[in-house]
């Protein structure tokens, strides 16, 4: 579900059938854009599913509160594994690098508004994590992450105005 934009109501609404799911076990939902809202019922839900083991849900807007409701979440499901930011997984750090260098080689997918909104979300999920970018286990790929993303951003950009 990655990159599908499913805004606040169609994200309770996925909450609310995972309440009772007992099949699905992974969950990526990065960039699909979750707002705090769209965390109203989060717990509710899924302290009730038995079957989730993983939850990403990096490059969403859920500011404080919603933060707040995963770590509540977490405390309800200790076999949960959620990651809520871009730091929190080295492996996904890695997708993300690989997915900057597959834009970086092929022009025609930097002309993709979605790829650029992507990418700026990234950025913000990386400035949200501040201290951990800077020190935290992962910190040197993020900062590589980081970097690379402003550097494709910057010579699209140049592209684009010399067109």
């Amino acid at each position: 579900m990655c990159g599908n934009n499913l805004g606040p109501e169609g994200v309770m609404e996925l909450w609310n059938a995972l309440e009772h799911n007992t099949t699905v076990e992974e969950l990526y939902l990065d960039i699909t854009g979750i707002t705090e809202r769209g965390t109203e019922n989060i717990v509710s839900c899924l302290s009730r599913n038995t079957s989730l083991r993983t939850l990403t849900i990096v490059g969403n807007d859920i500011g404080e509160v919603g933060r707040k409701r995963l770590r509540e979440l977490e405390q309800c499901r200790p076999g949960l594994r959620i990651i809520a930011n871009f730091v929190d997984d080295l492996g996904l750090l890695q997708a993300y690098l690989d997915w900057v260098e597959e834009i970086r080689s092929d022009s025609d997918q930097m002309d993709s508004v979605k790829n650029a909104d992507a990418l700026q979300s990234v950025l913000k999920g990386l400035q949200v994590a501040g201290e951990q970018v800077e020190k935290g286990e992962n910190a040197e790929k993020a900062k590589e992450l980081r970097t690379n993303i402003v550097e494709l951003l910057k010579s699209s950009t140049n592209l684009i105005e010399g067109r």
